[in-house]
This record gives C-alpha cells, sequence and structure tokens, in this order.
C-alpha cells in the first residue's frame, strides 16, 4: 500500500512537472515570437525614423514602456487560458504584418505587433493582465509616427497656419516679412517651414510624455486628468510657435547660419520643457479645479 501511495506520488509530481515544463515552453515561444517581430522593424527605425525630429522621440519611448511594463507585471498571476482564441487572432495578425514588412510600412508594422502583443498578454495573463498592461501597450504604440499619408493634411494646415501667424507677429513689429505657402521671407532670407517645425515631432513626444505624466500622477485615473489631455495639442502647437518666432528673430539678428546651427535643435529642446511645464502646471490648476466626476464620486 505504502509503494503504491509513492508510485502514485510520483506520477502526479511528473505529470505536474510535465504541465510546467509545457506551459514555460509555451510562454518562451510567445516571447520569442514577439521578439522576432520586434526586432526587424526596430533596426528599420534605428537607421531611418528615430534619426528624424519627427522619430526622435521613439528610443525614449521604447525604454519608458518597457520599464512601465515591468513595473505592471508585480503581482500579476499566469492565467489559465484556451489557445484557440489566440491561435486565431495571431492567423489574423501576422498576414498584415508580413504585408507591412514587404511594403516598408513600419507604422502598420509595429501596430500589428502591438496587436500581437495583447493578444498574448490575454494569453499569459489573461483580462487582469490586460488591465495592467493596457496602458504601456498603449504608449509604446506611439514609439513609430504614423505615416505622411494620415498625418499629411495636419502638417499641411499647421505649416500654412504657424507661417500666416509668424509673419503677422513680425509684420505687427515693423520687419519686412511676407509669406507665400509654406516659405517665409524675412527681408533678405527665405525661410521654409519644414515638417519638423509644422510641431508633428513636438506634439508627439508631448503627447507621449505627458500622457506617462498622468498616467503616473493620477494612478490611471483618467476622470481625474481628462481635461488636461485636451490641453496638450494646444500648449505644443503654441510651444512650436514660440519656436518659430525665436528662429525667425535669430535669423533677421544674427542669420541664418546661426539660426540653423545647433541653436534650431536647442530652440526645439527649451521649448519643449517649456511646453512640458506648462502642462505640468495646466494639469495642478485643473486637478484643484471642481468638476463633475468629482461630485460625482463625492456624492458616491
Amino acid at each position: 500500500m505504502l509503494q503504491s501511495r509513492i508510485e502514485q506520488s510520483g506520477r502526479e509530481r511528473l505529470i505536474s512537472l510535465r504541465d510546467h515544463l509545457s506551459v514555460c515552453a509555451g510562454d518562451i515561444g510567445i516571447a520569442a515570437g514577439l521578439a522576432l517581430m520586434a526586432v526587424p522593424i526596430l533596426i528599420d527605425l534605428g537607421r531611418g525614423v528615430w534619426r528624424t525630429d519627427q522619430g526622435a522621440h521613439g528610443p525614449l519611448i521604447l525604454v519608458l514602456g518597457l520599464w512601465l511594463i515591468v513595473r505592471q507585471l508585480k503581482g500579476l498571476k499566469r492565467a489559465e487560458t484556451s489557445g484557440a482564441p489566440w491561435l486565431v487572432a495571431i492567423v489574423a495578425i501576422l498576414p498584415l504584418y508580413v504585408l507591412a514588412r514587404m511594403t516598408g510600412q513600419l507604422w502598420l508594422g509595429w501596430i500589428m505587433l502591438m496587436l500581437a502583443a495583447v493578444v498574448a498578454v490575454h494569453e499569459l495573463l489573461g483580462r487582469a493582465g490586460l488591465r495592467a498592461l493596457w496602458f504601456p501597450l498603449a504608449f509604446l504604440a506611439l514609439m513609430v509616427p504614423p505615416p505622411g499619408l494620415v498625418t499629411g493634411p495636419a502638417i499641411y494646415a499647421l505649416n500654412q497656419g504657424l507661417a500666416s501667424g509668424a509673419v503677422d507677429v513680425f509684420r505687427a513689429a515693423g520687419a519686412d516679412v511676407a509669406a507665400g505657402g509654406a516659405l517665409i521671407y524675412l527681408g533678405p532670407y527665405e525661410l521654409q517651414m519644414a515638417e519638423a517645425c509644422a510641431g508633428m515631432g513636438s506634439l508627439a513626444s508631448l503627447f507621449a510624455i505627458g500622457m506617462l505624466y498622468l498616467y503616473l500622477r493620477h494612478d490611471g485615473d483618467w476622470r481625474r486628468c481628462w481635461r488636461t489631455v485636451l490641453a496638450m495639442v494646444p500648449i505644443a502647437i503654441l510651444a512650436n510657435f514660440l519656436r518659430v518666432l525665436l528662429l525667425m528673430a535669430i535669423t533677421l539678428g544674427l542669420g541664418d547660419g546661426v539660426a540653423q546651427s545647433w541653436v534650431h535643435p536647442f530652440a526645439g529642446l527649451i521649448l519643449f520643457g517649456i511646453a512640458m511645464l506648462t502642462l505640468i502646471l495646466v494639469d495642478r490648476l485643473l486637478s484643484r479645479a471642481p468638476s463633475h466626476d468629482r461630485k460625482v464620486d463625492d456624492a458616491g
């Protein structure tokens, strides 16, 4: 009888070990699959988009996003889920990922990778994992700027608006200035409003870093800060408008060579910092102001 119990206990341990190894192998396989999808995109980003003003915030988003994932993983447990929905979702995602890689669409490929990551989180950690990791994954999705087909109309409109507004300011100050489309004629100089000057890079960076700040400060309770989220766009555009005015003033006073030197990116960095401080100040002020959501919470 004792020997039979020992044998049964041994078989149960072997079965448990086999199941544990099977789960570990599956987890490793999912992680390896996501890595295989991510590495080619990251290499292409490092060779291209991340070297431009519009995508320069990408490496920072990647590091902060991975830190958020590690931070949120604490306390989460492996979920018992069925593999069938996971396989169906992956079968739907992979063809679009392959198409994105074949056509060089980094943004589409990255979005497909993020969707695959969402499916993997649900498979490994269940709904609790999705609730804990939805923001880090959404934050990482901001790492790759959308294609020109999506941002083109907005860039054109911002170019026109910033150029017209800057010309009005300098004309009011008595400067010899005129605008023609995205071109600004400032004295003897002809300035072109490039894509970076339209503020898309500043807007993307401020939105990503600002969302991270609000998420950490308000513990993920967006009811407390939705008004600050709405304020991000005008703050970014205003900061970039001030950047354009500053560069125009430097061009007029010190020459185009100085304005296009290290002063150009340095001015963008300084005004990004000012925009971020403005966002923090706006959030502090709005947090003190009474809101409908706060009244509802207090009544409850």
